[in-house]
């Protein structure tokens, strides 16, 4: 769910924050492995549960530092290994880890994914990543120069505090364009299309297939324990550039309907309620409703973005969070353009 805009601008937003990775205990043999609140748009979320003989850890981020964090736990803590590895749906920072984890469990660690996974995760996130790495390759010499000059792109000059966090973006660009220049990234060893259930004793768990956030996410039930891993389906602030709104709205209710106490979102807290389900379903039918009614009247995409007013979904969901306000705002142009693709047919 990366955000990325040119290191040349002052009000950049930029990249991972590596090695923060808090991995806290939801009850016995469950654990959640977050994000910081201030690295929460840009790395994912973990789920790991015990099984009698071994784990099962839901999506597996994009730094390596968090990563391997995760991978310590499972060996030193809970000395146990991971047999099941599920990517949530094909983004990067929820399958560039896959790697590591083969890396460190072997052939004896099966990765699933949605079938549509098998060709999205090469051809849509290892393009998008060695887009990234080149962009920043372009980018970085510029920026450099910034910092020594002090001046910006628009010719004006830094304030020693936008120096500061220029200074700060362009050392986090570098260090995440050392650690992933030459990452390569790892598919499903097993693809899933219907419903598919492990008999894992008390961690037995089935995963659901489902179409909103991308057009193969994945939402992991474990009905014994009552936790749910929904990946970005359920997410602090959702991102509809390549996804369906109209069907987002359709998995939500389907998640409505599961019998679970915790949810383990693909970024944010762990949920002990089903309070941001409700406020991601009306923000959907908000969002949707509009787009159609507008189109029905003959208008097109451009006149719709004019129109379509969400700022009640946007107090909703961001309230007084700046970065989660200026993340909603950024983002609403791609999700009135994918809602009037699924409008006009053209999905």
């Amino acid at each position: 769910m990366v955000l990325l805009r040119s290191l040349l601008l002052p009000i950049a937003l930029f990249s991972t924050v590596a090695g923060a990775i808090e991995i806290t205990e939801l009850q016995s043999g469950a654990w959640a492995a977050l994000q910081p609140a201030n690295n929460r748009f840009n790395d994912c979320n973990s789920l790991i549960v015990e099984a009698q003989d071994y784990l099962i850890v839901v999506d597996a981020q994009e730094g390596r530092a968090d990563v391997e964090a995760i991978i310590e736990f499972t060996r030193n803590t809970v000395r146990k290994p991971v047999r099941y590895l599920i990517n949530t749906h094909w983004h990067g920072d929820h399958t560039l880890g896959n790697t590591l984890y083969r890396e460190a469990f072997g052939e004896e660690l099966r990765i699933l994914g949605h079938a549509t996974q098998a060709i999205d995760i090469p051809e849509r996130a290892a393009t998008a990543h060695t887009e990234r790495v080149a962009e920043l390759q372009q980018q970085l010499p510029a920026a450099r120069e910034q910092l020594v000059t002090g001046i910006k792109r628009d010719g004006s000059r830094f304030s020693d505090q936008e120096l500061a966090a220029q200074t700060a973006r362009v050392g986090r660009a570098q260090a995440w364009l050392d650690a992933n220049r030459d990452a390569s990234f790892t598919g499903p060893s097993v693809t899933i299309d219907s419903a598919f259930t492990v008999d894992a004793g008390v961690a037995t768990f089935t995963v659901h297939p489902q179409r909103g956030h991308t057009r193969g996410d994945l939402v992991i039930h474990f009905p014994r324990l009552q936790i749910l891993a929904a990946g970005d389906l359920v997410d602090v602030m959702p991102y509809s550039g390549h996804g369906y709104p109209g069907e987002w709205l359709d998995a939500l209710r389907f998640i409505d309907e599961l019998d679970f106490s915790v949810i383990v979102p693909g970024h944010g807290p762990a949920l002990h309620d089903r309070m941001l389900i409700a406020r991601l379903s009306d923000y959907f039918e908000s969002l949707t409703g509009q787009v159609s009614a507008l189109a029905g009247k003959g208008m097109d995409l451009e006149e719709i973005r004019e129109s379509v007013d969400l700022a009640a979904s946007r107090e909703s969901l961001a309230g007084s969070d700046t970065a989660a306000a200026e993340f909603f705002d950024a983002v609403q142009d791609e999700a009135i353009e994918r809602a009037y693709a699924e409008v006009a047919g053209n999905e």
